[in-house]
């Protein structure tokens, strides 16, 4: 749980103002599936999550999930 914190603090501020509090509050009760989901999600470019975030880029498949889970923890 601590690297996925850690992890989540990435440079890009706009994408730290997700990521981080998202994997500090809400990390812990994530389904297996989606803490999986979580760490791929990480290891991927920071434009390219926060385009999907956005909504600027259609999600991959596989991160569908967990970025709804994002943006519903952000809204």
């Amino acid at each position: 749980m601590r690297r996925a914190i850690w992890r989540s603090r990435r440079g890009l501020l706009e994408l730290d103002l997700y990521l981080y509090p998202f994997a500090n509050n809400k990390y812990s009760s994530l389904t297996p599936t989606d803490s999986e989901s979580y760490h791929a999600l990480i290891e991927e470019d920071d434009v390219d999550i926060l385009d999907w975030i956005n909504g600027q880029e259609p999600v991959p498949k596989k991160y569908l999930s967990i970025i709804k889970a994002i943006r519903n923890y952000k809204a």
